[in-house]
Protein backbone atom coordinates (compact mmCIF):
# COMPACT_ATOMS: atom_id res chain seq x y z
CA UNK A 1 0.00 0.00 0.00
CA UNK A 2 3.20 2.16 0.60
CA UNK A 3 4.29 1.48 -2.14
CA UNK A 4 1.33 1.89 -4.70
CA UNK A 5 0.83 5.45 -2.28
CA UNK A 6 3.93 6.62 -3.16
CA UNK A 7 3.79 6.04 -7.04
CA UNK A 8 0.52 7.85 -7.02
CA UNK A 9 2.03 10.35 -5.34
CA UNK A 10 5.26 10.96 -7.50
CA UNK A 11 2.53 10.77 -10.41
CA UNK A 12 0.67 13.73 -9.43
CA UNK A 13 4.02 15.37 -8.54
CA UNK A 14 5.25 15.01 -12.14
CA UNK A 15 1.44 15.87 -13.78
CA UNK A 16 1.19 19.36 -11.38
CA UNK A 17 4.67 20.27 -12.88
CA UNK A 18 4.42 19.41 -16.57
CA UNK A 19 1.44 22.31 -16.68
CA UNK A 20 3.25 25.03 -15.10
CA UNK A 21 4.54 27.27 -18.12
CA UNK A 22 8.59 27.66 -18.06
CA UNK A 23 9.49 31.44 -16.76
CA UNK A 24 10.44 33.48 -19.59
CA UNK A 25 8.04 31.82 -22.00
CA UNK A 26 6.33 33.34 -24.43
CA UNK A 27 2.67 33.06 -25.89
CA UNK A 28 2.21 33.55 -29.09
CA UNK A 29 -0.92 34.04 -31.29
CA UNK A 30 -1.25 33.50 -34.97
CA UNK A 31 -3.69 34.84 -36.95
CA UNK A 32 -4.43 33.03 -40.48
CA UNK A 33 -6.73 35.71 -42.21
CA UNK A 34 -9.80 34.97 -43.84
CA UNK A 35 -11.08 31.69 -43.56
CA UNK A 36 -14.52 29.94 -44.76
CA UNK A 37 -16.70 31.27 -47.55
CA UNK A 38 -13.82 34.58 -47.25
CA UNK A 39 -11.12 33.92 -49.37
CA UNK A 40 -9.40 36.92 -49.56
CA UNK A 41 -7.20 37.55 -52.55
CA UNK A 42 -7.35 34.91 -55.10
CA UNK A 43 -5.80 34.09 -58.41
CA UNK A 44 -6.36 31.41 -60.31
CA UNK A 45 -7.06 28.48 -57.45
CA UNK A 46 -4.90 29.83 -54.96
CA UNK A 47 -6.26 31.90 -52.41
CA UNK A 48 -5.06 33.83 -49.51
CA UNK A 49 -7.05 31.89 -47.04
CA UNK A 50 -5.18 28.80 -47.91
CA UNK A 51 -2.23 30.19 -48.52
CA UNK A 52 -1.86 31.97 -44.70
CA UNK A 53 -3.12 29.12 -43.03
CA UNK A 54 -0.12 27.03 -44.61
CA UNK A 55 2.14 28.66 -43.76
CA UNK A 56 0.42 29.22 -40.36
CA UNK A 57 1.04 25.35 -39.86
CA UNK A 58 4.68 25.56 -40.60
CA UNK A 59 5.22 28.35 -37.87
CA UNK A 60 3.90 25.67 -35.59
CA UNK A 61 5.51 22.83 -36.57
CA UNK A 62 9.13 24.52 -36.85
CA UNK A 63 9.15 25.56 -33.63
CA UNK A 64 10.89 23.60 -31.67
CA UNK A 65 12.08 26.02 -28.80
CA UNK A 66 10.84 25.83 -25.30
CA UNK A 67 10.82 29.29 -25.14
CA UNK A 68 7.41 29.74 -27.15
CA UNK A 69 4.30 28.75 -27.30
CA UNK A 70 2.72 29.14 -30.86
CA UNK A 71 -1.24 28.83 -30.65
CA UNK A 72 -3.15 29.67 -34.26
CA UNK A 73 -6.31 31.05 -34.05
CA UNK A 74 -7.34 29.05 -37.10
CA UNK A 75 -6.78 25.38 -37.14
CA UNK A 76 -8.96 24.99 -39.99
CA UNK A 77 -10.81 26.44 -43.05
CA UNK A 78 -13.86 27.97 -40.55
CA UNK A 79 -14.40 31.54 -40.72
CA UNK A 80 -14.37 33.49 -37.40
CA UNK A 81 -15.77 36.92 -37.19
CA UNK A 82 -13.57 40.31 -36.37
CA UNK A 83 -15.59 40.27 -33.08
CA UNK A 84 -14.55 36.18 -32.42
CA UNK A 85 -10.85 37.00 -33.21
CA UNK A 86 -10.34 39.76 -30.49
CA UNK A 87 -12.53 38.46 -28.15
CA UNK A 88 -10.34 34.62 -28.26
CA UNK A 89 -7.27 36.39 -28.57
CA UNK A 90 -7.75 38.86 -25.71
CA UNK A 91 -8.91 35.49 -23.81
CA UNK A 92 -5.63 33.73 -24.54
CA UNK A 93 -3.89 37.27 -23.08
CA UNK A 94 -0.56 36.37 -25.56
CA UNK A 95 2.77 38.28 -25.55
CA UNK A 96 2.20 38.79 -29.32
CA UNK A 97 -0.35 38.95 -32.14
CA UNK A 98 0.15 38.37 -35.62
CA UNK A 99 -1.79 38.20 -38.33
CA UNK A 100 -1.00 36.89 -41.75
CA UNK A 101 -2.59 37.94 -44.77
CA UNK A 102 -1.05 38.81 -48.55
CA UNK A 103 -1.58 41.72 -50.37
CA UNK A 104 -3.05 42.76 -53.81
CA UNK A 105 -2.32 45.63 -55.90
CA UNK A 106 -4.08 46.94 -59.64
CA UNK A 107 -0.26 47.14 -60.64
CA UNK A 108 1.33 43.81 -61.02
CA UNK A 109 4.93 45.14 -60.81
CA UNK A 110 4.10 45.96 -56.87
CA UNK A 111 5.90 43.42 -54.82
CA UNK A 112 7.44 43.13 -51.21
CA UNK A 113 6.43 42.76 -47.62
CA UNK A 114 5.32 45.05 -45.11
CA UNK A 115 3.37 45.32 -42.03
CA UNK A 116 0.77 47.34 -40.71
CA UNK A 117 0.26 48.00 -36.60
CA UNK A 118 -2.39 50.75 -34.41
CA UNK A 119 -2.06 53.36 -32.64
CA UNK A 120 -5.30 52.78 -30.64
CA UNK A 121 -3.63 49.53 -29.28
CA UNK A 122 -1.98 50.74 -25.93
CA UNK A 123 1.47 48.61 -27.00
CA UNK A 124 1.63 50.43 -30.06
CA UNK A 125 5.22 50.94 -29.29
CA UNK A 126 6.06 47.09 -29.13
CA UNK A 127 3.73 46.31 -31.64
CA UNK A 128 6.05 48.95 -34.27
CA UNK A 129 8.91 47.56 -32.52
CA UNK A 130 8.18 43.54 -33.30
CA UNK A 131 7.00 44.68 -36.75
CA UNK A 132 10.08 46.33 -37.69
CA UNK A 133 12.18 43.34 -36.86
CA UNK A 134 10.28 41.19 -38.39
CA UNK A 135 9.60 42.61 -41.81
CA UNK A 136 13.55 42.73 -41.53
CA UNK A 137 14.02 39.17 -40.75
CA UNK A 138 11.37 38.20 -43.63
CA UNK A 139 12.94 40.89 -46.45
CA UNK A 140 16.21 39.67 -48.87
CA UNK A 141 16.15 37.14 -51.09
CA UNK A 142 12.82 36.64 -52.57
CA UNK A 143 10.74 39.13 -50.51
CA UNK A 144 11.52 43.00 -50.60
CA UNK A 145 11.28 45.27 -47.44
CA UNK A 146 8.73 47.65 -47.76
CA UNK A 147 7.11 49.68 -44.70
CA UNK A 148 5.71 49.30 -41.62
CA UNK A 149 2.09 51.76 -41.70
CA UNK A 150 -0.32 52.96 -38.94
CA UNK A 151 -4.00 51.47 -39.39
CA UNK A 152 -7.19 51.59 -37.91
CA UNK A 153 -7.71 48.15 -38.22
CA UNK A 154 -10.26 46.13 -36.01
CA UNK A 155 -8.19 43.50 -34.68
CA UNK A 156 -5.10 45.37 -34.02
CA UNK A 157 -7.33 48.03 -32.10
CA UNK A 158 -9.18 46.14 -29.87
CA UNK A 159 -6.59 43.16 -28.49
CA UNK A 160 -5.06 43.80 -25.30
CA UNK A 161 -1.46 42.45 -26.38
CA UNK A 162 1.01 43.98 -29.06
CA UNK A 163 0.21 42.83 -32.12
CA UNK A 164 0.99 43.17 -35.91
CA UNK A 165 -0.29 42.38 -39.12
CA UNK A 166 1.75 41.04 -41.86
CA UNK A 167 1.31 41.43 -45.90
CA UNK A 168 3.27 38.49 -47.04
CA UNK A 169 3.84 39.94 -50.23
CA UNK A 170 1.14 40.15 -53.25
CA UNK A 171 -0.93 37.67 -55.17
CA UNK A 172 -1.07 40.18 -57.85
CA UNK A 173 2.74 39.71 -58.52
CA UNK A 174 3.94 36.59 -59.99
CA UNK A 175 7.42 36.73 -58.19
CA UNK A 176 6.10 37.02 -54.96
CA UNK A 177 3.32 35.10 -55.51
CA UNK A 178 5.31 31.82 -57.03
CA UNK A 179 7.01 31.87 -53.60
CA UNK A 180 4.32 31.89 -51.56
CA UNK A 181 2.27 28.97 -52.83
CA UNK A 182 5.96 27.29 -52.92
CA UNK A 183 6.82 24.73 -50.01
CA UNK A 184 10.38 25.74 -49.81
CA UNK A 185 8.68 29.61 -49.81
CA UNK A 186 6.52 28.90 -47.07
CA UNK A 187 8.90 27.03 -45.05
CA UNK A 188 11.70 29.99 -45.35
CA UNK A 189 8.83 32.26 -44.26
CA UNK A 190 7.94 30.14 -41.09
CA UNK A 191 11.27 29.59 -40.30
CA UNK A 192 12.34 33.52 -40.52
CA UNK A 193 9.28 33.88 -38.20
CA UNK A 194 9.99 31.62 -35.78
CA UNK A 195 13.91 32.18 -35.40
CA UNK A 196 12.91 36.37 -34.85
CA UNK A 197 10.54 35.39 -32.31
CA UNK A 198 13.01 33.13 -30.56
CA UNK A 199 15.97 35.74 -30.42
Amino acid sequence: MNKLAKVAGLFLLYFCFAFITPAGKKTIVIDAGHGGDDHGVAHNDLTEKELVHQIAEKIKSLNGGNNLDIILLREDDSYISLNDRVQKINSLKPDLLISLHINYSQDRHDHGISAFVSKSNIHYSSSLEQAENMITALSGGKLAKLEVKDANLYVLSHTTCPGLLLELGYMTNANDRNYLASEAGQAEIARKIVDCLQQ
